[in-house]
């Protein structure tokens, strides 16, 4: 079924598929079918798939991947052991600078919501890519269109983050602590780096699930 689906409709069903059955699949569909429907699929499951397979194939699909800013994302992302939060992130995501408007992020939303699985926060970051704080859809809505990121966010001091060496427990305490959906990852200069979403952890708690 996947060889005779286009390559979108494939990565979504493989995106979907428990992971013993991925490894399966990926090697049945030969390399060059299975890279074209993999760079498919979005960045943290792409990730999942080649944390999977044995280091020789994961580097082969890797290779062959192409060259572009989500493959880099992809590279980065893999540099970390997969149960900390560098490694569980994904660098999915929808960010504004803080003197953007309500109604210009409602927009953007609209115009990009198709390429995201979930989406719970806009992440606030300044021009250089700091991460300043968070706005809710929930305060999205509630808020007036000519109100900025700035008047509606949660500033950084009052919310917590992971670093990307946070292990899997940690990160899970944390965002179970503060009933969070998901969690920025930060640098050492509060650069954003991802965020890790409670389906994130889950995936790693629950593999089979």
């Amino acid at each position: 079924l996947l060889q005779y689906m286009d390559q979108a409709t494939a990565a979504r069903v493989l995106e979907e598929i428990q992971p013993d059955i991925r490894k399966i699949l990926v090697k049945s569909l030969g390399a060059d079918r299975a890279i074209s429907v993999m760079s498919k699929m979005s960045v943290d499951e792409l990730v999942d798939l080649i944390q999977l397979l044995p280091g020789r194939e994961a580097r082969e699909i890797v290779g062959k991947l192409p060259i572009d800013s989500k493959t880099q994302k992809i590279k980065r992302i893999l540099e970390y052991d997969e149960d900390t939060a560098g490694g569980l992130m994904t660098t999915e995501f929808l960010s504004a600078e803080s003197n953007t408007s309500v109604a210009d992020v409602i927009e953007r939303i609209r115009d990009v919501s198709h390429l995201h699985r979930s989406i719970y926060f806009v992440y606030i970051l300044d021009k250089s890519g700091k991460f300043r704080g968070v706005a809710s859809l929930r305060n999205l809505i509630i808020a007036q269109p000519n109100q900025t990121m700035k008047d509606i966010m949660k500033r950084a001091k009052q919310i917590p983050s992971a670093a990307p060496s946070d292990d899997l427990a940690s990160v899970a305490a944390v965002m179970t602590k503060y009933n969070l959906l998901s969690i920025a990852v930060l640098d050492s200069r509060d650069m954003l780096l991802g965020i890790v979403t409670v389906d994130d952890i889950m995936r790693r708690l629950v593999p089979d699930a």
